[in-house]
Order: structure tokens, then C-alpha cells, then sequence
């Protein structure tokens, strides 16, 4: 999949605020089609699925939906990153940390694997 829409609300979305610059500067020309608005990732897939036109989504989702690989590609350059929020007293605890240091682990080697599958 590659972009055409956002959400008529997007430009005041933190991920919108986050991709956009990205998109403007890695992929200028995806600006430049009819933008759709749409309420859901979720939405976006069935979309493109029933042929209304390309969509964009997080990796995580079309690798969970089991979207073919051959009918989607990564944005080189554009990238939404997500923080682990919590309290200063429980960041402070061995637990916590090791969760953090496993879900960042994790994390790349879920990604490196689903990059490396065959489609």
C-alpha cells in the first residue's frame, strides 16, 4: 500500500503532525493525489482491499492482517515513533526497565523478521 488519504482531522492528529513533514520531504509526490478522509486504520485497509484506491497504514497492521507483501511497501524515510509513558518512580524499577530493554528488542526483531518473510 502507499498513501492517499487522511482523516479530514489528521492535520491536528500527533501522527499527522509526525508523518507529514516526512512525507512532504521523502515522497512530495503522494501529497499531490486526492486525499480521502477516513476515520480508521482499519477503514483504510478494507478500502484498499476493495479497490478504492492505495491507503497508509502502520507496518504493524498490514503485517497483523496478513496483507500480501507484494501489495505494500515501506515509506523509506517516514517513520512514527511511540513512547512508553509512565511514572519517574516506576521507570526507576528494575522490572520496568527490563520490559522496556525486551519490548525495544522485540520490537526489531519483529519487524526484521516480517521484512525478511517471503510474500
Amino acid at each position: 500500500m502507499e498513501y492517499v488519504g487522511r482523516h479530514r482531522r489528521a492535520h491536528r492528529s500527533a501522527t499527522w503532525r509526525a508523518i507529514e513533514p516526512q512525507i512532504r520531504e521523502h515522497h512530495r509526490q503522494l501529497l499531490e493525489r486526492p486525499l480521502i478522509p477516513v476515520e480508521t486504520f482499519s477503514a483504510t485497509v478494507q478500502m484498499v482491499k476493495a479497490g478504492f484506491g492505495d491507503g497508509l497504514v502502520p507496518l504493524g497492521l498490514a503485517i497483523e492482517m496478513e496483507l500480501d507483501q507484494r501489495c505494500y511497501r515501506e515509506l523509506r524515510g517516514v517513520k512514527r515513533h511511540i513512547s512508553l509513558i509512565t511514572r519517574k518512580t516506576v521507570n526507576q524499577l528494575a522490572n520496568f526497565r527490563l520490559l522496556r530493554e525486551q519490548l525495544v528488542t522485540e520490537s526489531a526483531r519483529y519487524f526484521s523478521s516480517a521484512r525478511a518473510a517471503p510474500g
